[in-house]
Formats: structure tokens, C-alpha cells, sequence
């Protein structure tokens, strides 16, 4: 056993990780005056290309769908038995990977003319980083 809580003891096989699906984070709201439906969703580190978009009419009750899906691949390789045994802090996995996906009822008059992604970060230099520790805090 290793103290790590990070890491389960007997991680899940490749084949295991691969079938994991979770939900998109989202906020929405819908103007019906303009009839602007605004989606905003938490898709950190997946590239626009990995996510599809479709907008489907449900054929049981006629309800319109935007659906959003994708997937999310692993970066890092998973530690084997062996190094989590011998050094049990020496990794820990806490961000999501995996299929994941999110469905939204929307107006049945809506339509869509632009899907549009953005992603913004705020400027970065290395100027910006720590220098060093304060000597007294």
C-alpha cells in the first residue's frame, strides 16, 4: 500500500480509462427577444477539433437538442505497479480525460447560423514568475 490518496491502489486498466465519460460543466442563458441562446462550456485542454456539435429533433417528442461530445485523451502515461509501489507520491492524476458529452433542450424555433469556439488566457511572461521565496512572511 502507498499513502498517496491521489492514486488508487490498483489503478484502472488503459481499457477501464478509456470508457470513462463526464458530463461538461456549462452555463447557459437564452435571450427571446433576440433569440440568442448562449452556451459557454468548460473544456480545458481539448483542441476545437475534438469537439463535435450537432442540433438534432428528437423523434419520440419532436424536442430540439444541441448536443456537444468529444473526447479528451490522456497526456501523461499511466505509472506502473512498480513505480507507484516505490515511489507512491511521485504522480497524481486529477484532471479529467476521457469521452465526455452534454445535451441541451433548446427553443424549437432557434436557429443556428455561427457555433462558435473561443478560448482566452491572459498574457503570459516569464518576467511574471516568482523570483524566489520570501524570507519572511
Amino acid at each position: 500500500m502507498h499513502a498517496s490518496p491521489l492514486i488508487p491502489d490498483n489503478p484502472p486498466s488503459s481499457a477501464q480509462l478509456q470508457h470513462k465519460k463526464y458530463i461538461i460543466r456549462a452555463d447557459t442563458h437564452y435571450e427571446p427577444d433576440t433569440g440568442v441562446l448562449l452556451v459557454l462550456l468548460e473544456l480545458p485542454g481539448v483542441d476545437k477539433k475534438d469537439v463535435k456539435l450537432s442540433l438534432v429533433t428528437s423523434r419520440h417528442n419532436r424536442i430540439r437538442h444541441l448536443k456537444v461530445w468529444g473526447i479528451l485523451n490522456q497526456t501523461l502515461p499511466a505509472p506502473s505497479a512498480e513505480v507507484l509501489r516505490l515511489y507512491p507520491e511521485s504522480c497524481a492524476r486529477e484532471r479529467k480525460f476521457g469521452e465526455f458529452s452534454r445535451t441541451f433542450a433548446v427553443p424549437p424555433d432557434l436557429k443556428v447560423s455561427i457555433l462558435l469556439m473561443t478560448a482566452s488566457l491572459p498574457p503570459f511572461s516569464p518576467s511574471h514568475l516568482p523570483t524566489g521565496l520570501p524570507e519572511s512572511v
